[in-house]
Order: structure tokens, then sequence, then C-alpha cells
């Protein structure tokens, strides 16, 4: 191919960082609860050791933290119940952004009635789910969505 072996091992490197960088999955967490981000955490590096796990605590600015953000996320996993700005406001914003994008929305709360998920669909999530009551089945809940298996 004409290059030196060094340069060649360079470019081979290059490409398997870049590819190690771009198939990372990248998920945000958007929950005013530091415990239940942490745990939230923990399950998804539990699931893929790989995954870069975001979080904030707060939706305000939301908007400007997903237009400067350097990386693609796969997924938002958010809560629907947040002060001062709950969940819906919050998802309102977040499409103003990244409507049309190829990011998976997921609202999820203790407790959501048929009323409330049909609004959170409405307003662009793509799924809905309620909290998991344990790690394992919380595990479980992320496998099989980033697996594809959830519908």
């Amino acid at each position: 191919n004409g290059l030196h072996p060094i340069a060649f091992l360079i470019k081979i490197r290059i490409h398997i960082y870049h590819h190690f960088l771009t198939s990372a999955m990248n998920i945000l967490i958007i929950d005013d609860d530091p415990d239940d981000t942490m745990i939230f955490c923990e399950a998804a590096k539990a699931v893929d050791p790989g995954i870069n796990c975001l979080v904030r605590h707060k939706c305000e600015d939301i908007a400007h933290t997903l237009r400067n953000m350097s990386m693609p996320l796969q997924y938002i996993f958010l809560d629907a119940y947040m002060n001062p700005i709950d969940g819906k406001e919050c998802l309102k914003e977040i499409k103003k952004v990244i409507n049309g994008d190829k990011t998976i929305i997921i609202v999820y709360s203790g407790y959501l009635s048929d009323r409330q998920v049909k609004e959170f669909k409405n307003l662009g999530a793509n799924d809905t789910m309620i909290k998991a009551s344990n790690m394992e089945t919380l595990k479980s809940y992320l496998a099989k969505t980033f697996n594809g298996l959830n519908d």
C-alpha cells in the first residue's frame, strides 16, 4: 500500500480509536434526585460498561446543553416530575433541539396514568417507563431497551 509500517500502524490506531469513540453509547439522565441518577447510571454501566452516562439534575438551559454537546446522544431518560421545570416543559425544550433527531426519549416516573403516557407521547417522547423497584429490574429493562427489544 506504499505506507511506511509505522504510518500504517498509526492509521489503524486512529481508525480503531475513532470507531471506539463513535460506537460508545451516550445517554443523558435528567432527574432532580441525585440518588436516582446514581442508581440509573450504575445499572446502565452494568448492562454496558462502555456507556457514557451524563447527568443533569435540572432542566434549566437544557436546550443550550444539548446544542453544545460534543457527542451524539442515543437516549435521554427524563423524570416526569421535577421542580421548578416539570417533565412536560422539559420535553418541549428538548424537542426544540432534537426534533427529528435519532435520540430516543424515554420519560419515567414512579407512576404515570394512561392520560399522562398519552400526553408525553404526543409531546414527542418515544416511550415511557415506571421506575424500577430494584436494580435487577432496572438492568433488565435497560438491556432490553439498548438492544431494541422493548415495544
